[in-house]
């Protein structure tokens, strides 16, 4: 495992890694409940909770870009860790 790959998926923002580049499908990185990925307006409804790049370097460039998430479904999903 290289140090970027190492670095990206002990981000503490990141919940899991799905590795599909050998399906031509890139690295996905689905974040934690309460984050989200990009600067746009955060919907429930959005695909705003995972970044997807094409190389381990892209990708852990792209979680610069991930924000703390108030919305309705990271909330429910917080408080359903909480209570578990």
């Amino acid at each position: 495992m290289s140090a970027i790959e190492s670095k990206v998926r002990n981000n503490p923002k990141v919940q899991e890694i799905s590795d599909e580049r050998d399906q031509d499908a890139g690295i996905w990185a689905y974040l934690k409940p309460g984050f989200y990925h990009g600067s746009s307006f955060c919907h429930p409804y959005d695909r705003r909770h995972n970044a997807h790049e094409e190389t381990w370097t892209a990708l852990n460039k792209a979680l610069r870009d991930v924000h703390p998430c108030d919305c309705a479904a990271c909330l429910d999903l917080i408080a359903k860790q909480k209570n578990s």
